[in-house]
């Protein structure tokens, strides 16, 4: 999938509320937890990255505390775990 087609999917709103330096903090902090499918985050969840760092970082935090310490592993096989960053 391209980048025209990514933004595509998004609301012109998500795409104006992103802020390159977030969006790094944001990739840099799931490469530092071994994320290994930034790439499938990126074009599922873009909205994600419209999270301040340290409230995307303390939801984080919350789920993989919920998931014994393994939220990225299980997001892995169920991409729909995100879906509770919103919640």
């Amino acid at each position: 999938m391209d980048i025209d087609e990514i933004i595509e999917k998004y609301e012109k709103s998500v795409l104006v509320n992103i802020d390159k330096e977030n969006v790094i903090k944001i990739i840099e902090f799931l490469k530092c937890q071994n994320c290994d499918f930034l790439e499938d985050i990126i074009e599922n969840y873009l909205d994600l990255f419209t999270f301040d760092f340290n409230n995307f970082v303390f939801k984080f935090n919350k789920l993989n505390k919920k998931y014994n310490e393994k939220f990225l592993e299980e997001a892995s096989f169920d991409m729909n775990k995100f879906e509770e960053f919103y919640n």
